[in-house]
């Protein structure tokens, strides 16, 4: 959906929901009315990985949204937003968030995993599996909240692209060495990098999930070209995601669905039973956002 044309009104107020994740931080401006006006997209947005980065990222992915709506810098004191960030699960990370100089009228800050089950669910309740840069669950049934796994790479988040990117870079270093089966990964991680060996392992040395997200692709690749050991990780992490969704249906949510930006590509390997409990999401994870914000506002 485009934005569209929008006449400044003084008195208006604007919502703006923001997703920020791994990889990527996205903004979708809505009018009162919830007319969409603009969309913004920045780079990574994890404050646990880097608070510093997920203020620039938030702040120019507003900042092309507002633009794009032929709105002010100004404007965004009339603003309400409902954000979900990646990592905001960890105390620490939430606290750098609230203890921001945001320029927002309010800011009402939650996970991503609550917005993106905000999102499939119309606020409903329900419980969904995000498969991004990382991977989690979430489900909200009879008021009662939990998060599944969310522990973040590379203490957890199996079945996201960062956890696939670094099964490969494993496999590839083992085959590199002669200690594991050959594999095509080693060639296309040492041409993706110009680098062999030791030389990876420089490059990645401080490396953030999303540089490991970034070898994903090539494990999807090699599956294509009959590649064993990359069909082996693939199959490993959907078995994760299956038994993650197995855990959540015991809990009998009324829906269950399976979001974020490796969903699509990984869902064909989930086992049958599992798409079978799979509902579609009614709205993305950044609509999700602006109904936290509308649910925020309403009760106070």
């Amino acid at each position: 959906m485009g934005a569209n044309a929008h006449s400044t009104n003084a008195s208006e107020r604007y919502l703006l929901g923001i997703d920020g994740g791994g990889t990527t931080c996205r903004a979708l401006l809505v009018s009162s009315d919830n007319r969409v006006l603009g969309r913004g997209k920045a780079g990574p947005a994890n404050p646990l990985r880097d608070p510093a980065r997920s203020f620039r990222s938030i702040a120019e992915a507003s900042k092309i949204a507002f633009g794009e709506a032929g709105l002010s810098d100004s404007d965004m004191q009339r603003t309400v937003v409902g954000i979900g960030l990646a990592g905001v699960n960890v105390p620490a990370a939430y606290e750098a968030i609230r203890n921001w100089r945001h320029p927002y009228h309010s800011l009402h800050l939650t996970t991503d995993m609550q917005i993106a089950c905000y999102g499939s669910h119309g606020s409903a309740d329900g419980a969904v599996i995000i498969s991004g840069t990382g991977c989690s669950g979430y489900s909200s049934i009879s008021g009662r909240n939990r998060v599944h796994g969310g522990f973040g790479f590379p203490f957890g988040d199996k079945g996201g692209s960062a956890w696939i990117g670094l099964c490969a870079l494993r496999a590839a270093l083992l085959a590199h060495d002669s200690l594991g089966p050959p594999t095509l990964l080693e060639d296309s991680i040492s041409l993706f990098y110009q680098e062999t060996g030791i030389g990876i392992v420089e490059r990645l040395a401080n490396a953030q999930p999303y540089e490991f997200g970034q070898l994903a692709p090539l494990v999807f690749t090699a599956v294509a070209n009959n590649d064993e050991v990359a069909r082996a990780i693939v199959v490993d992490n959907a078995d994760h995601i299956s038994a993650m969704a197995r855990v959540i249906s015991r809990l009998s949510p009324v829906r269950l669905s399976f979001v974020g930006g490796l969903s699509a590509t990984i869902e064909p390997w989930l086992a049958t039973d599992v798409r079978e409990l799979l509902s579609p999401a009614l709205h993305t994870p950044l609509e999700g956002a602006i109904l936290y914000a509308r649910d925020r506002i309403e009760h106070g």
